[in-house]
């Protein structure tokens, strides 16, 4: 065995409402969070499951070295039941990926 060290320097924490009503219109926010020592220019996509639109803005973002940084994110119910959206950030050959769940009623 040996040690293993793991570093990963940008990561992204969707905070977006938990539930939602049809019709309802929500906004939230995705951290980007940068654990490097150089400045990133971070783009991100949303994938939404067919029962949400979601709208990311202020794309792309640059995120100075060891900061973190909040998008605005703009969510709309659109049918009932478990909603995802997966968040998908990158920059110069690295990038993070995060799941939010959504159940609409």
């Amino acid at each position: 065995t040996a040690p293993l060290k793991v570093f990963q320097p940008l990561f992204i924490a969707p905070s977006l409402p938990a539930s939602m009503a049809t019709g309802e219109e929500a906004f939230g926010q995705v951290q980007i969070f940068n654990y490097g020592d150089k400045p990133l220019t971070v783009t991100m996509t949303a994938q939404p499951s067919d029962g949400l639109r979601v709208e990311v803005t202020d794309l792309p973002i640059t995120v100075p070295a060891n900061e973190v940084v909040a998008v605005a994110v703009r969510v709309v119910a659109l049918t009932p039941g478990k909603q995802t959206v997966t968040f998908i950030a990158a920059s110069n050959g690295v990038q993070d990926a995060a799941v939010a769940r959504i159940t609409v009623e």
